[in-house]
């Protein structure tokens, strides 16, 4: 379970969130991250990157109201819990919330106690269903564990024949699945280094064997697999009568990828030889002993020399490493270029030719980076004589994973440095707009960012978030419109970009101290 949990508090006055944030700040609960939006659909968009453990949810707010963002969030988070914050007047919406699977709510003005009792109720909820969560895959790690030794046995039982008809049965009811007919396959790797260690072979024969697992479980082959002293034996069963001989080819091409792929580790024979079938699990281990006696005389060849064509543009593939790469996901970027670069480099034992791949790569990448999000990321132009010092493909695997970082450092700064401009824009449109009805959305959509991107980046160049900027500008020319007497509080609140002459007289309160007509009499009387 984790130490502590992320709240997003969602009103559409700032005053309320700043009330709430403190309360929670200020007490022992544990919750570790804050977030906050002032509507529904702000609410919904924070939420995609926050991932809050727990949402307070004002019900009535303009445009997307609690209820309708309760329920998004609702199918797009199940496991958040939300909390409503509720008027008397608005009490018919709280049995409305109670339907959509609302936690609890909470009835404004919040009392400090009510909002604590709340949340460590909500918490002890969330911890109660973690741990549930926790015992259940605990349980499934020791099943899946129970049933690898299982199947371990039951076909160390099969190829050495020690095994009955009954048995089998009881195996295959506890695997829910059964057998009708099939064959025994075994696969042998013979090291070419004498002097190679035994850990280091079991290293490589465990990855092999890992390797191929993989591939068969995604072909959806029924088989039971398992590693006896220097030997892979796999079972196939529960295929298509007639089809034996498409299985053991489609088997073969997955060892030889695997061995292309692992060329550099793998200095060794592969030898794979197949049995015959058989309609009775009881006598499957003739299959297995013809496989054993075919392996030592059929060597699966390896071609070392395969083609690969030269292309023009991107594939998915590529262009997902694109985002990747300008999104700053490093980690997802290393998994991509992994798969990419197995093709490229084990494409070809010339160092060479691998270095012309490369190159072509880089350079079609480098052209996607710039012409899909205007990245001007010029190539360097010694990158074909800094690819001349790789002479291996581990080192052309280092090259490229440094050159890759370098690229996302350098598309980082240019995305820090374009938005620092843009920023500065958007804080001189405010101080000559903010009579405007200016939203957060609306700004935020015409600087071409997300709303929480925006809100978090104004509040890294500004120190305060895009509201309380906003309202510091109407405050500050609001003071200087309060020294002329001949206008009154309703028509300096519209002059400034609010509606509402109440909550105007809240918000001034809030950064001045007193009220607008307080501060008036104070300035009329110095």
């Amino acid at each position: 379970m984790r130490n502590v949990y992320k709240l997003l508090i969602v009103d559409d006055e700032s005053i309320e969130r700043d009330a709430l944030k403190y309360i929670v700040k200020e007490s022992n609960l544990k919750i570790g991250e804050i977030e906050e939006a002032s509507n529904g659909q702000e609410a919904i968009s924070v939420a995609t990157i926050f991932n809050p453990d727990i949402v307070i949810l004002d019900i009535k707010m303009p445009g997307l109201n609690g209820i309708e963002a309760a329920k998004i969030l609702k199918k797009i988070y199940s496991d958040s819990k939300i909390i409503f914050l509720t008027a008397f007047n608005q009490f018919e919406y709280a049995h409305e919330a109670i339907k959509i699977g609302v936690e609890d709510f909470i009835v404004k003005p919040a009392s400090k106690e009510r909002v604590i009792e709340v949340l460590s109720k909500t918490i002890e909820e969330i911890e109660k269903h973690e741990k549930a969560n926790l015992n259940k895959k605990d349980m499934e790690e020791k099943l899946s564990q129970v049933s690898k030794y299982l199947e371990s046995e039951f076909l160390t039982s099969v190829i050495s024949g020690e095994i009955d008809e009954q048995q089998a049965s009881d195996y295959l009811s506890f695997m829910l699945t059964e057998f009708n007919q099939g064959f025994g396959i075994a696969i042998k790797l013979d090291f070419f280094n004498e002097h190679m260690t035994h850990i280091n072979k079991n290293m490589i024969k465990k990855r092999f064997s890992e390797k191929l697992l993989n591939s068969l479980r995604i072909k959806n082959i029924k088989f039971l697999m398992n590693t006896i002293r220097n030997t892979i034996y796999i079972m196939i069963f529960g295929y298509p009568e007639g089809n034996k001989e498409v299985y053991v080819q489609l088997i073969e091409a997955e060892i030889k990828k695997i061995r292309e792929v692992m060329s550099d580790q793998i200095n060794a024979c592969v030898s794979i030889g197949c049995g015959n079938e058989y309609d009775s699990i009881s006598e499957l281990w003739k299959s297995f002993s013809q496989a054993k006696i075919a392996c030592k005389n059929r060597v699966l060849m390896i071609e070392e020399d395969v083609h690969v064509p030269k292309v023009n543009s991107l594939d998915i593939k590529e262009k997902e490493l694109c985002e990747s790469i300008i999104e700053g996901n490093i980690r997802e970027m290393i998994l991509i270029v992994e798969d990419i670069l197995d093709n490229i480099i084990y494409s070809s034992n010339d160092i060479s030719d691998i270095r012309i791949k490369l190159y072509e790569f880089l350079i079609l990448l480098n052209k996607s980076l710039n012409s899909d999000r205007n990245f001007q990321n010029r190539v360097p132009e010694k990158l074909f004589d800094d690819l001349k010092t790789v002479y291996s493909k581990g080192e052309a695997k280092v090259f490229i994973h440094e050159y890759l970082l370098n690229v996302i450092e350098e598309i980082n700064q240019m995305k820090t440095d374009k938005t620092g401009l843009i920023l500065n824009k958007v804080v001189k449109y405010i101080d000559d707009h903010y009579a405007d009805n200016l939203t957060l959305e609306d700004v935020a959509q015409q600087c071409g960012f997300s709303t929480y991107y925006f809100c978090k980046m104004f509040k890294k160049y500004q120190n305060c978030s895009f509201t309380d900027y906003l309202s510091s500008v109407r405050i500050k020319k609001a003071k200087k419109l309060l020294k002329n007497p001949l206008l009154n509080i309703k028509e300096i609140t519209q002059m400034i970009g609010y509606v509402d002459p109440n909550y105007f007289t809240r918000v001034f309160k809030k950064y001045e101290g007193i009220t607008p007509t307080e501060y008036r009499n104070k300035m009329m009387m110095n």
